[in-house]
């Protein structure tokens, strides 16, 4: 395996360390202090999951590539499969803004929140440390 990485397969942890050269960990630590992060955690009625889960995965690409998004994860609780949580680095502030005020982040929202058997609850936060 060569050092010569794309930004983006480093943002992902497509590499372990070990692999990296000091150049692309500096990548890694630059991006990480000018981005910020958004974490949902969303718990569905276990008859809605699926359906959320199957609309998702026609949306996921279009919200990853969303203009100032960089990077997109869905995760699922291993105890309770109704709880999924979305992680999400964003340019700024306003990027995000951009994407929650959009048409396509509305229609998004419409449909999910209605599966909802709780309030969903979100951070946006700022990375202060990765160590790959």
């Amino acid at each position: 395996m060569s050092n010569t990485f794309d930004k983006n397969e480093l943002l992902l942890g497509a590499y372990p360390s070990n692999h990296l050269s000091s150049s692309a960990h500096k990548i890694i630590h630059h991006k990480c202090s000018s981005m910020i992060i958004r974490l949902v955690k969303m718990t569905f009625n276990q008859e809605d999951v699926e359906p959320f889960l199957a609309e998702l995965d026609k949306r996921k690409e279009r919200i990853r590539n969303f203009d100032g998004c960089s990077f997109l994860e869905i995760f699922r609780d291993r105890k309770d499969p109704r709880i999924v949580f979305s992680h999400s680095y964003w340019e700024s502030e306003d990027a995000l803004n951009n994407y929650r005020y959009s048409d396509f982040f509305q229609e998004t929202w419409t449909f999910t929140k209605a599966k909802f058997a709780a309030k969903p609850e979100a951070w946006t936060v700022d990375c202060l440390h990765r160590l790959p």
